[in-house]
């Protein structure tokens, strides 16, 4: 199992970074199987609006905090649970998630 970006119980509007989801998600993996090997996921931002197939989704990078808030989340619950970390991008920089040039910083 693994985590994947999503702003959670709210819109695509920049605001939501997605902590109710990961706090779900590892809650989740933790209770109902523990049998089960997880990874855990991290990401920097989101934002498709430059991208042809794009459907205006976008969570705001927040000056690096979306990436250093998902990681927090992740160390909370990985306990040795989740072995495995993601750091999701696919170099997709159409879509704002690409860490290779960094974190932005304001």
């Amino acid at each position: 199992f693994f985590p994947w970006v999503q702003p959670g119980k709210g819109v695509w509007n920049g605001v939501n970074w997605g902590q109710d989801y990961l706090q779900s998600f590892y809650q989740e993996m933790q209770a109902k199987h523990p049998d089960k090997l997880g990874a855990g996921a991290v990401w920097p931002g989101f934002d498709d609006r430059k991208a042809s197939w794009g459907q205006n989704r976008r969570m705001d990078a927040r000056c690096g905090q979306t990436f250093a808030d998902t990681m927090q989340i992740f160390r909370q619950y990985e306990q040795g649970r989740a072995p495995f970390l993601v750091i999701e991008t696919w170099n997709d920089h159409e879509e704002g998630t690409g860490i290779e040039f960094g974190l932005p910083r304001c």
